[in-house]
């Protein structure tokens, strides 16, 4: 059982997954919604919310986070490999958050052994964080 005492929780894509949990987790824990579309963004932050509650496209914002959960789609093209393009550019945007000298927590669903690949390759064995599957 994972325990963080202060979490700061970010959700990475805000579609048909991320959007409800930003909006649940956003009620009782500081969260931040982001996404890449900045129309999507700029709509959402015109709406009122959970004060505890804000969205976002820029990356920098996601610096004081130490849960990320990502909720990017990830289709099976024709030929029946998964397309990674969306999750390739959310892990991109959060490795520079996950540090060294907090510990940090990912959470990712679906295709979990290519996950569990691209996470080693570009980030190795690390002690500081932990990623679910």
């Amino acid at each position: 059982m994972i325990t963080i005492t202060n979490p700061h929780i970010a959700i990475i894509g805000l579609g048909n997954i991320g959007l409800p949990l930003v909006m649940a987790l956003g009620e009782k824990y500081p969260t931040v919604g982001f996404d890449i579309d900045a129309s999507k963004i700029k709509r959402l932050e015109n709406e009122t919310f959970s004060y505890n509650l804000s969205f976002t496209n820029n990356r920098n914002t996601l610096s004081n986070c130490n849960i990320f959960i990502i909720a990017v789609p990830t289709s099976v093209g024709k030929d029946e490999k998964p397309d990674l393009h969306h999750l390739l550019t959310a892990i991109e945007s959060i490795a520079f958050h996950l540090k060294k000298s907090r510990f940090s927590y990912l959470r990712i669903n679906g295709f979990s052994w290519l996950y569990r690949r691209h996470l080693r390759t570009n980030f190795g064995e690390h002690q500081w964080f932990e990623v679910q599957y």
